[in-house]
Formats: C-alpha cells, structure tokens, sequence
C-alpha cells in the first residue's frame, strides 16, 4: 500500500453478539478504505459468536479473532486493551460490536489526516437507532465543529465523543489503557487521561 494509505486498525469487543456481529463485520468490510485489520476480542461468549467470527476470518485474512486470557479482568476495557496490544496499524478505531460504519466512515477520516500532517486524530459524527426505528443525530456533535478539540474544551462538555467516533495514530496512545477495573464512564476517563498527558492536535 502507498504511504498516502496507511494501516488502520479497528478493536471490537465482543461478548456474546451472535445475532447482531454480522451486521458491524459486513459494514467493515464493506469499506472503500480497504487497508485496514480489524481485531475482534471475545470476552468469553457463551453463544455461537466464535463460530460466527471464526467464518468471517477464514473469508477475510484482514479480520483477527483474539480471545480474552483467564488472567485478564473481564468486560470490554480489557478487550479493548487486548485489541491495542495486537494491533499493527498505524491509526487506530475501536468500534463496538452493535455500530455500522457508513461506506466511507474510514475514507473520510483517514482523508482528513493525510491532508493535514499536524492532526493527531479526528472524530466523526454518529447516528443512534431508536426503538421506533427513527434514525437520529446526537445534538451535541454539531459543538464539534465551533470548538477545538481539546481537554478544557471535553471537561466543559463543549465538545463531545464516543469511542467508536475516534480515529488517533497509535503512537499518541503509547502506554496508556482503558482503565480495566472501572464499571461505568470507562470511555470519559480514558479520553480525559490521554488529552491530559499527550499535547495532541485534533
């Protein structure tokens, strides 16, 4: 792949997700971005979501299956954190094994970065599915686009993420992790740690 096409990896925790997983796999590989691996973590499913994902990497070499090891504290932190540690690509995306990316939710992204070689990363907008299957933007992402993306501006809640809306070279990641032994608010608390300690530009 050329320089202008870098290696993205995208880190999905899965805990029985049998019926559902098909959908966010299909949409990845579905990407007009096509270099990318996508590192599935299994936190010890109880239904067919191994055999679901073992099919998709024997039809996809780009899909990875990773288990989560006994010594390893259960729930999606650590998942997250074991995907981290295998990856190999140059950015990085997690994603959660009940989204869909849109065909180009790569492409614009990693387009957007190779324009300018001082962003560190870049968020995306999301759209939540509801019950009564209305299709609604969150408000708070139109703030993104008015303020910069920094830690003052993420503490105030005039800028807001999730996890999958990120996409961050690793080497601005470097050692730090999701903190493995919280319950709740386990996304905040990471963004919060990694605007704090690295000077990034986003």
């Amino acid at each position: 792949m050329p320089l202008s096409e870098p290696l993205v990896s995208i880190i999905i925790p899965v805990y029985n997700r049998q019926h559902i997983l098909g959908y966010t796999l299909d949409s990845i590989i579905n990407q007009t971005y096509t270099n990318w691996e996508c590192i599935i973590v299994d936190d010890g499913s109880t239904d067919d979501t191994l055999e679901l994902i073992k099919a998709y990497c024997g039809s996809d070499s780009r899909i990875k299956l990773r288990t989560r090891p006994s010594t390893r504290r259960k729930g999606g932190n650590a998942a997250r954190n074991i995907g981290f540690e295998n990856t190999k690509g140059v950015y990085v995306n997690w994603f959660d094994s009940d989204d869909i990316m849109k065909p180009n939710f790569i492409k614009f992204k990693i387009d957007v970065l190779m324009a300018d070689p001082d962003l560190d990363f870049v968020v995306s907008k999301g759209l939540n599915f509801y019950p009564d299957d209305s299709v609604q933007e969150t408000p708070y992402y139109n703030n993104n686009c008015h303020y910069d993306l920094n830690i003052d501006n993420f503490i105030q809640e005039k800028v807001h993420w999730v996890t999958s809306d990120m996409l961050i070279r690793k080497t601005c990641i470097g050692n730090l992790q999701f903190n493995e032994e919280l319950e709740t608010g386990q996304e905040y608390n990471f963004f919060i740690n990694l605007l704090a300690s690295k000077n990034l530009n986003g």
